[in-house]
């Protein structure tokens, strides 16, 4: 017998040939409640019926152990010490039955499921009960013979009317079918309503990226308008000389810092030597040489402060003020001579002066033509369209692979709804989304 069979009782043999029935999702607990309700409200009122005959032998049942109370086995002849035992034995007898008793009562008010789970724990907590205290009836019976078998024929009594009443409850409808299906209904119905809000979220990015896309081909389309006007030939020049004037300008800054990349190790420890002290401008400027000397050579024009810098730098090296091995010392010694040697003034602050006033220059006409202007526009709106289109696209994957996932889930919740109330109405049950 499967499980759900011991919790709603196994519907009659003859449903299973009844026809298939469709039952949309959000009247499921109605339509299972109404098929197994008379079952649960029967056994609810036989349990209560029998919950009298409990009573009474619980009653019975107290007042036969409160006896053993009347009588004072330690004032009474014979052998003390046996009779101390036995004594001490009928008092934990006599606390731990009247608590038994009190456990046992049958509940008043309770639902469903409490009335239930009474009949089926209660002849268990019963025969526990009773084989834990059984050195204690064994003592209590050496002596009072008649009144613990007085108290266990009350027990096998109520054991047996206890034992009828679990396996009624364990043939009946343990709770209504809407309540043990819950779990799984909840979920289909969280899962449904997140779908939803999924698809939803899923058709705004489908729009939006449509609406993107349109934007994007609107601009490329504006863009090759303005390309073929006879005033973007013009910008398209400007564009390329200037292009060539900033990478021969960048080309002058990486081989000046080639040159002084051979010997940039020497003069970065006499940045930080204590025995030749530098003053702020003199950091300053040796750092910013080390990084950019085009910018550099347009506060020393000769690099006269350099070259000075260099020079003072290459005593400090051949004093061993600044450690190098003798090797690497000869090397970083020539790397600093050729900067001693080197016509910055020519090579690079000129040449940069002379670049950089060219890029300004073309900028300049760049900036008056109008059609600069209207691709910067376009261009700059085509780039915001583009990062846009992209996050939109990456968000339409996610959503979709998001919806699949739990449309599959969902599915799979609504399959296992169909099972169990299938097998609790005896009958294919189909659940319409």
């Amino acid at each position: 017998m499967g499980w759900l069979d011991t919790l709603f009782g196994k519907p009659p043999q003859e449903r299973t040939t009844l026809p298939r029935i469709n039952i949309p999702l959000g009247e499921l607990g109605v339509q299972l409640e109404t098929y197994f309700r008379p079952s649960a409200q029967e056994f609810e009122e036989n349990a209560r019926v029998r919950f009298a005959e409990v009573k009474y032998l619980l009653k019975e049942l107290y007042v036969s152990v409160s006896e053993f109370n009347e009588r004072d086995l330690n004032a009474e002849e014979g052998h003390k010490r046996l009779r101390r035992i036995v004594s001490t034995s009928k008092n934990a007898l006599v606390q731990r039955m009247q608590v038994l008793v009190e456990k046992l009562t049958p509940p008043t008010q309770a639902t469903f499921g409490a009335l239930q789970e009474y009949c089926l724990n209660a002849q268990p907590v019963l025969r526990r009960e009773i084989e834990s205290l059984r050195k204690n009836i064994a003592y209590t019976g050496i002596i009072m013979k008649s009144e613990v078998k007085s108290v266990g024929a009350h027990v096998q009594e109520l054991d047996r009317v206890l034992g009828e009443l679990k396996d009624f409850a364990s043939n009946a409808a343990s709770a209504p079918a809407q309540a043990r299906l819950a779990p799984l209904y909840e979920k289909a119905v969280q899962l449904k309503a997140r779908c939803t809000e999924i698809e939803n979220h899923a058709r705004f990015a489908e729009d939006r990226v449509y609406e993107l896309s349109k934007a994007k081909a609107a601009g490329e389309k504006e863009f090759e308008f303005i390309q073929k006007g006879t005033a973007y030939q013009e910008f398209s020049l400007l564009q390329a000389e200037l292009k060539k004037t900033e990478d021969a300008r960048e080309s002058l800054r990486a081989r000046t810092l080639q040159l002084l990349a051979g010997a940039e190790k020497p003069l970065k420890k006499f940045l930080k030597n204590s025995k030749f002290p530098l003053n702020e401008e003199e950091k300053s400027l040796l750092a910013l040489y080390l990084s950019d000397p085009l910018e550099a050579s347009k506060r020393d024009l000769k690099a006269s402060a350099l070259k000075e810098l260099a020079g003072k730098c290459i005593q400090c090296v051949e004093n061993g003020i600044i450690a190098l091995k003798e090797k690497e010392k000869n090397k970083r010694v020539k790397a600093l001579n050729a900067i001693l040697a080197f016509n910055f003034f020519d090579e690079v602050f000129w040449k940069s002066n002379e670049l950089q006033a060219q890029a300004m220059e073309i900028a300049k006409r760049l900036e008056e033509l109008q059609v600069s202007r209207r691709v910067e526009e376009v261009q700059s709106r085509l780039a915001s369209v583009e990062r846009q289109l992209k996050e939109r696209e990456h968000e339409r994957a996610s959503v979709k692979t998001q919806h699949a996932q739990l449309s599959m889930e969902y599915q799979e919740t609504l399959q296992s709804l169909q099972s169990q109330a299938s097998e609790l109405l005896g009958r294919e049950v189909v659940i319409s989304p």
